[in-house]
């Protein structure tokens, strides 16, 4: 006890103890640091939760921003594909309708779609159905609020087409879905090449001249051969449509197509 207030009364009056208090301090550094270490935890640990938060919340807004502008995409791309099949109902005559795809045939032996369209609209068997890039099918039953469309990849489906670079005739048979269409009975001197458009002949009366129908995808044969192997592929998305435009131009009459699955509906 008399040690301990010696040594206050000297540290006071004197500076001789300030080096042992230095190395007292510096000895007992570490003990407080430790001490001190679970208070930086908790305080480390507020901050990196309040910043978990802060970017949960921007994350979540980012992702609200992101889904209203995939929905003004969507607006967007909707008005330039009804802007495109508006353009392309121009280039012919007749009377059009536009109509929503709504469905499909779940055959997969059948190439077909349903419409939201029907005879209570205006829709006829053997109307002509366009989209924007391209020839699609045509109504082969009608309902009172919907058509079953044939697209042109059906196998039951053949269309009578010119290549649009020399006008050559030819016919583009459907193969099933999802698979090129066929340009059969050209010789290997006819002068059909890789790149070559298909467009719309206008025989028949089926549909109107001059609309796309495929884009020659091969070409394959020689001279010693009757026949060369064709294929071109639709230039409309058929298994991605959502619009199409349905034409009058058959008269309401159904066109006489081959049939080799049966009745085509």
């Amino acid at each position: 006890m008399v040690l301990s207030l010696a040594m206050v009364v000297a540290d006071h009056r004197t500076t001789a103890l300030d080096p042992l208090r230095t190395a007292l301090a510096t000895a007992v550094s570490p003990l407080i640091f430790t001490a001190h270490l679970p208070y930086a935890a908790l305080e480390a640990a507020g901050h990196w939760r309040a910043t978990v938060d802060a970017n949960r919340r921007l994350s979540r807004e980012l992702s609200r921003q992101a889904i209203a502008l995939q929905r003004l995409s969507a607006l967007e791309a909707e008005n330039a594909r009804l802007r495109a099949l508006l353009g392309s109902a121009e280039r012919v005559q007749g009377r059009e309708r536009f109509a929503a795809v709504i469905g499909v045939t779940p055959d997969p032996r059948r190439s077909q779609l349903i419409v939201d369209r029907g005879d209570g609209q205006g829709i006829g068997l053997g109307d002509a159905v366009l989209g924007a890039e391209g020839l699609v099918g045509q109504v082969i039953e009608t309902g009172a609020l919907s058509s079953r469309v044939l697209l042109i990849d059906d196998l039951a489906h053949s269309t009578p087409v010119v290549v649009l670079r020399n006008g050559l005739r030819a016919l583009a048979q459907g193969q099933g879905p999802g698979v090129p269409l066929s340009v059969p009975y050209l010789s290997s001197q006819d002068d059909i090449r890789l790149g070559d458009v298909l467009v719309t002949s206008g025989l028949g009366g089926r549909f109107p001249p001059g609309y796309p129908v495929a884009r020659v995808i091969a070409v394959e044969g020689s001279t010693s051969e009757a026949f060369m192997n064709v294929q071109a592929e639709p230039l409309a998305p058929l298994r991605r449509l959502q619009d199409v435009v349905v034409l009058s131009v058959a008269g309401g009459q159904r066109p006489p197509w081959d049939q080799p699955l049966g009745d085509a509906r």
